[in-house]
């Protein structure tokens, strides 16, 4: 594995992260405070790939975290509506995990000894399995070769099938449709056609797969960039499980970006509502300078794509807490998201904090009653 895509240990994490993300995954499950184990491992290369593409170790950290809190909040709404049909600890598969920026959080909710933790880089897998004590599955690159001895309630990919070109993109949706018990679901990610670059188009099979990737040591042939339609998804799905499988998609269901697709394990299981479901607050902090006078500017947008802008955003520093709302309009945003609805999504506010030199700031946004997001958490 190359330098490239080993974390700079320069880069370490905010000071406040850890108690900060605690906080948060305790309000997803509704519980105190939670103990959550944030040291990610330096070969992880999420992670990297933020910081390098990041102005700020904070900003590149806060979205590495506020990603899977997100992921953490569907796959426990996910859960929660399906609980009635299965164990009171269900099999759940974390499949193509990496480093565990989902896992990390999931042995809250579910024992770990009912997790299992997949992934294609046998180092991954042997530090999630002596971190957190999940059983560790190492994925070889060919779908017919992955055969766990047993079937899962709960399937889980974040960002795999947004990578795979299109033979082992259905080779690895009918594999894992193999491994779901009969009341299971999987729940997948995809990039859909909504998100495609500007200047590129869809071909009429409805895939596009092109060779870009931030881990350098996977092959760029069966590892790049794949945008889909939904007629894609669908068909497949039917191809390779049968026209009457219930299917339901969520747009934009992870990280305000790719679009979540639950299969159910069987026919005749019928899905619940999923309509309801809360795809959490998103946004980013575009603007944080320090002004002579000591003051700190600050500026960015913050959305709910199922309630529209924020009702407020918070910022932390030296003991002291600043409000501001969303009222400054964003078309940027807007064109981003695909809805007019949430032009008026901009946030700017200065702060001036008591005590003068570098602070750690915490910036999140919250929307109603659901869990805030964690937009940035960094020194300033």
């Amino acid at each position: 594995m190359g330098r490239e895509n080993s974390i700079d240990p320069s880069m370490s994490p905010p000071a406040d992260l850890p108690r900060l993300v605690g906080e948060l995954a305790a309000q997803v499950l509704g519980t105190d405070r939670l103990a959550v184990d944030v040291d990610v491992d330096p070969r992880c290369q999420m992670l990297a790939h933020s910081l390098r593409h990041h102005d700020h170790p904070g900003a590149a950290w806060s979205q590495y975290y506020n990603v899977a809190l997100q992921q953490f909040s569907m796959l426990c709404q996910v859960r929660e509506r399906l609980a009635g049909r299965w164990p009171a600890s269900p099999r759940v598969l974390d499949f193509a995990c990496g480093y565990g920026r989902l896992t990390r959080l999931l042995v809250h909710a579910v024992p770990a000894e009912r997790i299992w933790a997949a992934e294609i880089q046998p180092e991954a897998v042997s530090y999630l399995s002596r971190r957190f004590g999940v059983h560790g599955l190492v994925s070889p690159p060919g779908p017919e070769d992955f055969t766990p001895d047993r079937q899962f309630d709960l399937i889980w990919v974040a960002s795999l099938f947004s990578h795979l070109p299109e033979s082992l993109f259905r080779r690895w949706l009918k594999r894992l449709l193999t491994q779901l018990s009969s009341d299971g679901v999987l729940c997948f990610s995809v990039c859909d056609q909504a998100i495609l670059p500007a200047g590129m188009h869809m071909p009429s099979d409805g895939l596009l797969f092109f060779q870009s990737s931030e881990i350098d040591s996977l092959d760029r042939e069966i590892y790049g960039a794949t945008y889909v339609t939904e007629s894609f998804v669908r068909a497949a799905i039917a191809d390779l499980a049968g026209a009457d499988r219930p299917i339901w998609r969520i747009p934009r269901g992870l990280a305000h970006e790719q679009d979540l697709y639950i299969v159910a394990g069987d026919d005749s299981m019928s899905l619940p509502d999923l309509d309801d479901i809360d795809r959490g607050t998103w946004g980013w902090v575009d603007l944080r300078q320090r002004q002579p006078d000591g003051s700190i500017e600050l500026a960015g947008w913050a959305a709910s794509l199922d309630h529209g802008p924020a009702d407020e955003v918070m910022v932390s520093a030296a003991g002291q807490v600043w409000r501001t709302g969303c009222n400054l309009i964003r078309p940027d945003v807007a064109e981003s998201l695909g809805n007019p609805a949430l032009a008026p999504s901009g946030w700017s506010l200065t702060i001036a904090p008591a005590v003068h030199g570098p602070q750690e700031v915490i910036v999140c946004a919250k929307v109603g009653e659901y869990p805030p997001a964690l937009l940035f958490s960094g020194e300033l």
